[in-house]
């Protein structure tokens, strides 16, 4: 049996979310640790983040995952900044 580590956790959660799918984005969020979270939330930073390539701009439900991600870390830490985080 593998080892399940955070960031294989994460490459298996980090699935394409439809507008329409954010409930269901929000459960996964929860049940995520901490750590898990903020792994998430760097990971998804990251992929909105990336150089621009020609005509690139982040998908749109790559957005919707940071920002759900942020509201998910900001509900659990919220006197943390979140600029500490992602």
């Amino acid at each position: 049996m593998a080892a399940t580590t955070a960031l294989w956790r994460n490459r298996r959660i980090g699935y394409r979310v439809k507008t329409s799918d954010k409930e269901r984005l929000r459960q996964r969020l929860r049940r995520m640790s901490n750590p898990e979270l903020l792994l998430f939330g760097v990971t998804t930073k990251y992929q909105c983040s990336r150089e621009p390539e020609s005509g690139y701009a982040p998908p749109k439900d790559i957005l919707v995952q940071l920002a759900e991600a942020r509201k998910e870390w900001t509900k659990r830490n919220p006197r943390l900044p979140l600029r500490d985080s992602f």
